[in-house]
């Protein structure tokens, strides 16, 4: 093998380690699925460096194994990430019962509540709705620093 082939079969095996890497990387640091593909596409491109295979035949395997292992895991490993998402203080409040400690009345924007050692303001889930201070209330949603109720099923 002359000099000028064994330079350029080198070079692109640690090109390719180097894609692998820098991939993985830039995936570690920004945990947003958007370079691992490239760790795949570059392992195959790389053992295709091995093999001898010309680079034009390295960086169509690059790509085409790239867009497929896109194309085939980011959905169920998107979905994977998002069932271990960890609730916050506020989302454990959705669906609690609390008792109203003054009226809910969107045209007075009046009603508050409070549940542990907070204070919430509180709005109707809908706002034609006057409910009167006393009264249990379910807590469906946050926007802000307002919780959107509805009277609580007696």
């Amino acid at each position: 093998m002359e000099f000028a082939a064994v330079f350029w079969q080198f070079f692109y095996q640690f090109f390719w380690i180097i894609v692998m890497i820098a991939a993985g990387v830039i995936e570690i640091l920004t945990v947003s699925l958007v370079s691992i593909w490239f760790v795949a596409g570059g392992a195959v491109a790389f053992v295709l460096s091995l093999l001898g295979v010309p680079p034009f035949w390295q960086w169509i395997a690059f790509a085409l194994v790239s867009l497929l292992v896109l194309f085939l895991f980011r959905g169920k490993i998107a979905e994977r990430l998002r069932k271990n998402h960890v609730p916050t203080n506020v989302d454990v409040m959705i669906g609690k019962t609390v008792v109203l400690k003054e009226t809910v009345d969107e045209e007075k924007e009046t009603g508050r509540f409070v549940i542990g050692d907070q204070e919430w303001m509180a709005r109707a889930e809908d706002p034609q709705m006057i409910i009167e201070a006393g009264s249990l209330v379910e807590i469906v949603r946050i926007e802000g620093v307002k919780a959107i109720v509805r009277p609580a099923a007696e």
